[in-house]
């Protein structure tokens, strides 16, 4: 799949068929309980020594408050002591097909999930096979 780099954050497009409402986000992990922060369409988690791992709604998902959110365990996985997930709800949807797009960010730098959501724009729809995402700097990918 294409890669589009965005500030210093390597990008990984990959398209998924699935049942139910599902996002493919990343989880961090560490010996302290990692930070975690989201706000709407939007999950951070990030670990005491920098590893942050966003997970961004661009497309499809309805939002609104409670819709993201970092899921935190305990020995829970094989990652670390202490492992923090973004994560995103949907109402459940009347059955049919739907399109969702998220973004889903792992690195070391800043990580500003906002303003990532507004460095991509999102075209598609709900019976399209592809949809088509353009970035800041018009590059264009279809997926």
């Amino acid at each position: 799949m294409p890669e589009v780099t965005i500030f210093t954050v390597r990008v990984r497009l990959s398209r998924f068929r699935t049942v139910g409402r599902s996002a493919f986000p990343l989880t961090v992990a560490h010996a302290e309980t990692p930070f975690a922060q989201s706000g709407p369409d939007w999950a951070l988690a990030r670990t005491a020594d920098g590893l942050s791992s966003a997970l961004v709604a661009l497309y499809g998902w309805d939002g609104g408050a409670g819709r993201a959110a970092v899921a935190r365990d305990v020995q829970s996985n094989a990652y670390g002591p202490r492992s923090a997930i973004p994560y995103l709800l949907s109402r459940p949807h009347p059955g049919g097909r739907s399109v969702h797009v998220s973004l889903v960010a792992l690195s070391r730098d800043t990580v500003h999930p906002a303003a990532l959501r507004d460095s991509v724009r999102v075209r598609a729809a709900s019976e399209a096979d592809s949809v088509v995402l353009t970035f800041l700097d018009g590059t264009t990918v279809e997926v």
